[in-house]
């Protein structure tokens, strides 16, 4: 007789594949692998050297062949990589259902694996949207097992998506709704947003994202410049130039500020100003625990997200921001769940990304809170919570509270 419950989780992002829903997933088997048995049903080549020390099972499927030819590697060059994703948007164009072949034989071995030893519950994570049909088509046929339906985004909520996605997302949320034991979302506006569209789905809960590491806080030297940095790439309207231009309005005003911007891992898409490149500083991108460690050399740090329709992000950049338990310099939505995190844990500064006088404003607010030794910084009990290992925690208590039913 087995004592610890069986868990099946469906999801296309899984290491070796480097993505922010890599994190989520790869921390939802790592910390649910403590108290149940997962077991992974993933995309990817049918075995991969990292899973043969794993302790936990994956099963890897391929997408169509194009797809899985053009797969980026961490070894491609910046054209190499640039031509690969420029492919396969070409690609996944002209083919219709690219994961026909990965949903298919996710399920075949999912079925087959529940006869031999059946699964108490079933998790399947969104986007895309083939790792519910997946699940949904489990449901069919074993109708008894519960299945948590994680959802990292909106579906028809996404403003961002054409009006076509939307309206098939929105007819895809109805048989969502008529399977689905529990929703799990990333923040209380997205479960809001699915409360109201997926009302008869017994529970839909937050699990935030976090941060992922148990790397000490160091202290830090004042020294006689405050440095801030900035980790990730530009792309769309997130782009620095608010930023910049707040800067070269305080250099207006006060002729010389004490600070350095340290860019790590920015692709070349935007323009520094003439007046402020002595003092930017471009790095190459970093492996995650070397970048938690070049943040805490850092005396702030910064979050740019520009507004949007939607609301409820967070990004996953600043759980690693207030990991290190530095100020987060944040030039975002002042509306959104990302402002009340950093409020909430005394966590930094806040600006509206659009409004050049705020930032300019709390650039001058953060030099002088540097200056007299009175920076803002994250409540480091309230940190701890952040960890993505707590979130789970509420995962085990759903799994538990559905198998009871």
């Amino acid at each position: 007789m087995f004592s610890r419950k069986r868990i099946a989780l469906i999801t296309t992002w899984y290491p070796p594949i480097s993505s922010v829903a890599t994190l989520r997933m790869e921390a939802f088997a790592t910390y649910l692998n403590e108290d149940f048995d997962v077991v992974v049903y993933t995309l990817g080549d049918t075995i991969s050297l990292a899973d043969l020390n794993d302790i936990i099972q994956v099963n890897r499927f391929p997408s169509h062949i194009l797809l899985s030819k053009l797969k980026s590697s961490t070894n491609d060059s910046k054209l190499a990589h640039q031509i690969k994703t420029a492919l396969r948007i070409i690609v996944g164009k002209v083919i219709r259902k690219p994961l026909k072949q990965w949903v298919n034989k996710a399920l075949n071995k999912l079925v087959t694996d529940h006869a031999e030893r059946p699964f108490d519950c079933i998790i399947s994570s969104f986007a895309p949207q083939e790792a519910h049909e997946v699940a949904i088509q489990f449901k069919n046929a074993f109708a008894n097992i519960p299945w948590i339906a994680d959802m990292r985004d909106e579906m028809s909520g996404n403003a961002l998506a054409t009006p076509s996605a939307r309206e098939k997302f929105a007819a895809f949320e109805k048989q969502l709704e008529q399977h689905a034991n529990a929703i799990t979302t990333v923040s209380l506006p997205i479960v809001n947003s699915f409360e109201s569209k997926c009302s008869k789905v017994p529970r839909i809960i937050e699990i935030q994202n976090g941060y992922n590491h148990s790397i000490p806080t160091v202290h830090i030297e004042k020294g006689d410049t405050l440095r801030l940095g900035y980790f990730g790439t530009f792309y769309g309207s997130r782009k620095p130039t608010t930023l910049f231009q707040a800067w070269e309005n305080a250099l207006q005003k006060h002729e010389y500020l004490p600070i350095e911007l340290h860019l790590v891992g920015a692709h070349a898409n935007f323009s520094i100003p003439e007046k402020l490149r002595p003092y930017v500083h471009l790095h190459s991108g970093l492996p995650y625990e070397k970048a938690i460690a070049k943040m805490q050399t850092m005396h702030a740090n910064i979050l740019i997200h520009p507004r949007t329709e939607m609301k409820g992000f967070y990004t996953v950049k600043l759980y690693d921001y207030l990991s290190v338990c530095r100020p987060v310099l944040g030039l975002i939505d002042k509306d959104d769940v990302a402002a009340q995190l950093i409020h909430s844990l005394h966590g930094g500064y806040v600006a509206e990304f659009s409004s050049v006088e705020e930032i300019e404003n709390e650039i001058l607010q953060l030099i002088e809170d540097w200056k007299s030794n009175n920076l803002r910084i994250p409540n480091h009990a309230q940190v701890q919570l952040l960890h993505r290992k707590e979130g789970v925690k509420q995962l085990k208590h759903l799994i538990l509270e559905l198998c009871e039913i």
